[in-house]
């Protein structure tokens, strides 16, 4: 007996979906997507990077996988080989996530095929206009340090060129999707009014049991990167309570940097460690100068522990639901550790809030929900009806 046809079928156009280096939040979130639509029948073509040596020994869970070849350095040099293979989809919409390479490659595919292409945002910065990116570019490079001047700066220019292209290619899309409210306002202002933006929010994990116990941690979780901002982390623990344990988990982190402070550095931790360590948190401290939604907030608040951020509160929920702490400086946020200690009718009640936010506003159902609607207007729609 035959399976029935797929209603529709959707293209990811992504990194390296199946390699080593697919950790991130946006690389978990658009691997979420793609098994929810998968399980609901909609057919899945997925075209990613070969990853020597990994890929072999992978089987993907896909309609068809179109892998494409691409090293290290400029990645505009890409953009024949992803195009190429994102020209052997036969899906019904293409779908790429984040201002890349991978942003130009899909919205020609899906031009030159003349299907739907529907772009989402991964950051607020991917809102950001020439002049923003330019200056974002130069400040995270460093540029005008003593070291590698003339290398940061060719590099932030390099980077603001590729934005210019990708914001041109983003702004082509049938649809945009946005993680906020604040974020698809900062996306029509950037890319004109004219585009269709739509929220959908970030997937939440599976809510975990929560655990009785001491919560005598306070959590860093992130990468080694300018914009994480990990130094501030270090201020907040020398000015923190000393009862405290401060951990960092994140790859590149270096013992060496973190020297004298009362940090003790974790490179790496499966997902199932972390939730463990989670649960064992006092709060999760977040130091980004830019994010999009950031999966570690659902990560912490499902197992309901609060948020204490340095000046970010993306779509502004952390002030409005109630989830933490949203603080101008590293000295208030130590400061909200030490009113905090020891303090359990404030934290109890946050901890409810928290895991009840996730459960109403990401749980996997609702999100999948929200996606497969818009997918399925587009595939059913002549394209270009919905700009």
């Amino acid at each position: 007996m035959n399976e029935p046809a797929a209603p529709f079928s959707v293209c990811f156009v992504v990194g390296e979906i199946f390699g080593l280096s697919a950790v991130g939040g946006g690389e978990r979130q658009v691997g979420l997507l793609r098994s929810g639509l998968m399980g609901h029948g909609v057919g899945v073509d997925v075209v990613t990077r070969h990853v020597p040596d990994v890929d072999d020994a992978v089987v993907p869970d896909a309609a068809h996988v179109f892998r494409y070849e691409g090293q290290p350095g400029f990645r505009l040099r890409w953009l024949p080989a992803v195009t190429a293979a994102a020209l052997q989809s036969t899906a019904d919409v293409y779908y790429q996530r984040g201002m890349s390479i991978l942003t130009i490659a899909a919205a020609r595919a899906a031009g030159r095929r003349h299907v739907p292409f529907v772009w989402a945002a991964s950051s607020d910065a991917d809102a950001d206009g020439v002049a923003r990116r330019l200056r974002r570019a130069f400040v995270q490079r460093r540029v005008g340090s003593e070291r590698g001047t003339l290398r940061s700066a060719a590099g932030a220019l390099l980077e603001t060129y590729l934005h210019v292209r990708t914001r041109s290619a983003a702004r082509r899309a049938d649809l945009i999707i946005a993680q906020t409210e604040d974020q698809a306002t900062a996306i029509r202002r950037s890319l004109g009014s004219r585009v269709r933006v739509e929220v959908c929010p970030s997937f939440g994990p599976e809510m975990p049991a929560t655990e009785d116990g001491q919560r005598d941690t306070i959590l860093w979780v992130g990468a080694n990167k300018p914009v994480k901002r990990p130094a501030l982390f270090l201020e907040i623990a020398r000015g923190g309570p000393e009862s405290f344990r401060y951990v960092m988990v994140g790859k590149a982190l270096d013992p060496d940097w973190a020297s004298g402070a009362p940090v003790h550095l974790v490179d790496s931790m499966s997902p199932e460690e972390l939730v463990k360590v989670y649960l064992k948190s006092h709060v999760l401290v977040n130091t980004s100068s830019v994010e999009g939604f950031p999966n570690t907030f659902l990560e912490a608040w499902s197992c309901g522990t609060p948020v204490v951020s340095v000046s970010l509160d993306p779509g502004g929920v952390i002030s409005s639901h109630g989830l933490g702490w949203v603080c101008e400086d590293t000295a208030r946020a130590a400061q909200v550790l030490r009113d905090t200690q020891g303090s359990t009718k404030v934290t109890d009640e946050m901890r409810a809030r928290c895991r009840e936010y996730v459960a109403r506003h990401h749980s996997r159902d609702h999100v999948l929900e929200l996606h497969l609607g818009l997918f399925a207007g587009l595939a059913r729609s002549p394209v270009g009806e919905s700009r």
